[in-house]
């Protein structure tokens, strides 16, 4: 059963973080949207901010926060991501980095979780092994079957509705960088061009 346990001191639940990212679109118009892009199990809202200054953008990259509601860490850098931007809007470097690419940043992929400070979602499915790369059922609290879960029907719903050059998924409890191909030890085709990116 899933704990129940309150955000502790110094993260922001999922409430702080909605109004962070609503005060931010309204205070930017004309570069940021708040899309919701589904419900959790419990019916809260997943967010996704849309930052960009052109209606064509070369590029789109995607920044998704705290698919372990226990992994508060995560939240946080993706929401430092959208203060990041605040605190040099109107500077060269991001005015010309806007012209060409938009960011997708959704900071609580499970909003049940951030609220229980659980690693799992309302119906203890780890969301982070519900995708459909390589799902097993013999995985660790996968799910019943892949995309089984509103959450991550969500992230496939904003990737079919935006084709993405690149992201991050956050994480918490290891300092390192890995790409999807982690699944296996066996080396992917152009392992030193996504070692370069990564």
């Amino acid at each position: 059963e899933t704990p129940n346990r309150a955000v502790p001191s110094g993260y922001r639940n999922t409430e702080d973080a909605i109004t962070f990212m609503e005060d931010f679109a309204q205070t930017y118009p004309d570069i940021a949207t708040l899309h919701n892009i589904g419900l959790s199990v419990q019916g809260r809202p997943i967010l996704g901010l849309q930052i960009r200054d052109t209606d064509d953008p070369i590029n789109s990259w995607k920044i998704l926060g705290t698919h372990h509601g226990d992994e508060l860490s995560a939240s946080e850098t993706s929401l430092d991501f959208i203060q990041f931007i605040d605190d040099n809007i109107n500077t060269p470097e991001l005015d010309t980095w806007l012209q060409s690419n938009e960011l997708w940043i959704v900071p609580h992929v499970n909003p049940d979780g951030i609220e229980s400070v659980s690693r799992y979602n309302a119906n203890y499915v780890d969301l982070n092994r519900n995708y459909d790369w390589e799902w097993t059922s013999e995985e660790f609290l996968s799910g019943d079957h892949a995309f089984s879960e509103p959450e991550t029907q969500a992230i496939r719903i904003l990737e079919d509705w935006t084709s993405f050059t690149g992201g991050l998924s956050l994480h918490a409890g290891a300092a390192n960088i890995s790409w999807v191909w982690n699944y296996s030890v066996a080396p992917v085709i152009d392992a030193q061009l996504v070692y370069s990116l990564a």
